[in-house]
């Protein structure tokens, strides 16, 4: 377990960690996007995942980022909080 947690680090500070991964399906119809993570906050844990229809390319991109401003939007993150893409 300890090697799991190790991965996919996102954002690292004292009384918070991000832990992400991104993925993209192509299928028959609309590719999928999808960003799936938790993140520990103190003593709190929250999951979340967040799934996009791609019609272009950069929507597939953007996963993370919309994420960020959902949780930055909740509370749970801070603006100025440095992630790694």
């Amino acid at each position: 377990m300890p090697q799991f947690r190790s991965i996919q680090i996102k954002a690292n500070e004292p009384k918070l960690v991000l832990r992400a991964k991104t993925g993209w399906a192509i299928g028959s119809g609309a590719d999928i996007g999808w960003y799936v993570s938790y993140l520990e906050r103190t003593n709190n844990m929250y999951y979340f995942a967040l799934n996009v229809d791609i019609d272009e390319q950069r929507r597939g991109l953007e996963c993370a980022s919309m994420t960020r401003k959902i949780l930055e939007q909740l509370g749970l993150l801070s603006e100025a909080l440095e992630c790694a893409p």
